[in-house]
Order: C-alpha cells, then structure tokens, then sequence
C-alpha cells in the first residue's frame, strides 16, 4: 500500500485562521443552541387572555398565527390565534 503525503495545513497561516474560524463558529452555535433559548410554554387562547388581563404578560409579540407573550426574562408564553382574525379579536 502505497502512503500519500499529507499536506501541512496546520502549520500554515491559512490553516491556523481555518482552525480558529471553525472553532468560533463552533462556540457561537453551542451558545446558541444551550444558552440563549428560554423556555416556552403552550397554553390556550383563553389562558393568554386572561394573563394580558391579568397583567402577568409584559410584552406581546404576534408571528402570523402564533402569539408569544413574554411573562420575565426567563419565561415565554405562547398560544395559536385562528388564521385571519385580529388579535385583538383573539383576545
């Protein structure tokens, strides 16, 4: 069997700039993945309702047919609205 060179990569500028660029882009998705998602709970539409009535939802953020209601920080709502009706008509 017949062994075939293999090229120096990694001890080239090139290479090294490779390694550092895959190993970034690495630690970015990890962070992505593990760190940066909050958790979501589904709940009905009539349960939204009556968090935003309650005062309990800060912020609410409409996404077609999906409502996310976030409730701190750390935790987000999220109910479906029937396609084509207002939200405030959902609610």
């Amino acid at each position: 069997m017949v062994k075939l060179p293999l090229p120096k990569i990694q001890n080239s500028f090139w290479g090294q700039l490779t390694t550092a660029v895959i190993f970034i882009l690495f630690f970015i998705s990890l962070y992505v993945v593990y760190f940066d998602s909050k958790p979501k709970t589904e709940i009905t539409i009539s349960d939204f309702a009556s968090q935003v009535r309650n005062e309990t939802i800060k912020e609410i953020v409409v996404k077609s047919d999906k409502i996310e209601g976030k409730v701190d920080d750390s935790h987000t709502v999220t109910s479906k609205k029937e396609a084509g009706t207002s939200l405030a008509e959902a609610l």
